[in-house]
């Protein structure tokens, strides 16, 4: 990871004319913007503003944060789940919401804390030797090696607004200098609708006007 975010920066370096350098990810390609960054700091670039769309804990993070994370992740579904347990959804067997509702937990633990219990399809496959389902390369190259480095820079945030929460407490770990963050759509996949592209670029266009973006040298 750390190699890549190298070349990315030397690249961009070979045919930057001068002025902040401004990056921006979206999913978790926003890791890949945040490794670049630190990549540009260490060559002493101006670094302008650094986007970060809808990006949660798919790199290796910090572990003590990762309970955070996790903690704060089951104390906030806890009544909520539980009243599900108790009055499932209309249609919905309650063994089956249980079921949907660990495999969540389960999903998040292997996020925030990368342990993982394995399921019954997981276990049939180690049984027949088979190999699990692979993984995207550029997420398996975050989940198993990339531990970001906390900056002394600000991220400007930009989340449904569920999605905020948990994703400050993150990103307000690693920029030291803060995050700024801004309510945007209503789920993760919004951010590459095409309809949607107009008001994303007039919101940072209008933010950009605002507000005077610090630069990093």
């Amino acid at each position: 990871m750390t190699q890549l975010a190298d070349a990315y920066a030397e690249e961009i370096l070979a045919f930057h004319k001068g002025g902040p350098i401004h990056l921006l990810g979206y999913s978790a390609g926003g890791w890949y913007a945040y490794a670049v960054a630190a990549a540009l700091l260490e060559r002493k670039a101006s670094l302008g503003l650094l986007a970060i769309l809808d990006t949660h804990a798919t790199a290796r993070v910090h572990r003590r944060l990762g309970m955070t994370l996790f903690s704060q992740m089951l104390r906030d579904r806890f009544l909520p789940n539980l009243h599900g347990i108790l009055s499932p959804p209309v249609g919905q067997r309650r063994w089956l919401y249980v079921l949907d509702r660990l495999r969540t937990v389960n999903a998040r633990a292997a996020q925030y804390l990368h342990i993982r219990v394995p399921g019954p399809q997981a276990i049939k496959r180690h049984l027949q030797g088979t190999d699990p389902p692979a993984q995207e390369p550029f997420i398996q190259l975050l989940a198993q090696g990339y531990r970001p480095p906390r900056l002394p820079l600000t991220v400007h945030l930009y989340a449904p607004k569920m999605h905020l929460p948990a994703l400050r407490r993150l990103w307000q770990f690693y920029a030291i200098a803060g995050v700024h963050s801004t309510p945007l759509f209503e789920n993760h996949h919004d951010f590459y609708r095409p309809e949607l592209a107009t008001q994303l670029g007039r919101l940072w266009k209008t933010q950009a006007s605002r507000a005077k973006i610090p630069v990093y040298a």
